[in-house]
């Protein structure tokens, strides 16, 4: 009986100890009317973000693992291969095709292109996101939070109340997860520095140390965590669900 009881409570800690972390997100406007928004996934290094419509459907997946980031289109059923080989091709091929384009042009709107295009580079490389602890302190639900503001270009862009991975249901996983994707997202974005726009979602995960329970974009919705748990997630949850096709990054249905 000794036997069966410490097998069994083994077991449940083995379970407990590799469990993953589910986060619910939800979407509250000015009138203070909630829909669900997003919920993230992580589990032994993996992450899944799901995004959702009104209803709760999931109407995009990014997925982070193995050094790749993956984003699943469920209405088009496709996915979508990004890390810094592809990025650089894509990179590459529209570079090529942009050069011939304006070298077709008659001078005049040649010149013009050639400036234009230098003012979107320029403003591409002046965009950053930066963050500042303020010191102060909230609570979100039964969690204590401190109060991070992010800056766009040395603007104020939104203000977010961090939760310690630790402190969250499955926190060790969470962890390693967050860590994990934003080193991804990192290499990726070191390869072609003009996409950093594009995976400020990701990499602001990283530079706050923890997971944001309340989210204040400006101009948009306030975002609030509403369900933490941890569950032992199957691998499925992190693989590319069958019958879907590969679609090229920047190639067009």
């Amino acid at each position: 009986m000794r036997t069966i009881i410490a097998g069994t409570l083994a077991l449940l800690f083995s379970l407990v100890a590799h469990a993953g972390s589910v986060l619910k997100m939800d979407a509250k406007d000015a009138a203070g009317k909630t829909q669900p928004f997003e919920t993230y996934y992580a589990q032994d290094g993996m992450l899944r973000i799901d995004r959702m419509d009104a209803h709760g459907g999931i109407t995009g997946t990014t997925l982070v693992r193995d050094g790749v980031v993956w984003e699943i289109d469920p209405a088009g059923r496709t996915y979508t291969r990004v890390d810094s080989a592809s990025v650089g091709e894509f990179a590459g091929a529209s570079a090529n095709k942009m050069e011939a384009m304006i070298a077709s042009l008659p001078p005049e709107k040649r010149a013009m292109m050639e400036a234009r295009m230098a003012q979107m580079k320029q403003k591409s490389a002046s965009t950053q996101y930066t963050f500042t602890d303020t010191g102060r302190t909230d609570h979100v639900g039964s969690y204590a939070c401190k109060i991070w503001e992010e800056q766009k270009s040395g603007q104020p862009f939104g203000q977010f109340c961090v939760v310690p991975s630790s402190s969250l249901p499955g926190g060790a996983e969470l962890e390693t997860s967050l860590k994990k994707a934003t080193a991804t997202a990192g290499q990726i974005i070191a390869s072609v520095p003009m996409l950093a726009p594009h995976a400020e979602h990701i990499t602001r995960l990283g530079q706050m140390n923890g997971f944001p329970a309340r989210a204040r974009i400006s101009g948009g919705d306030e975002h609030v965590l509403t369900s933490a748990q941890a569950q032992s997630l199957p691998a499925d949850k992190f693989a590319i669900p069958q019958g879907f096709t590969e679609r090229k990054l920047g190639e067009r249905e």
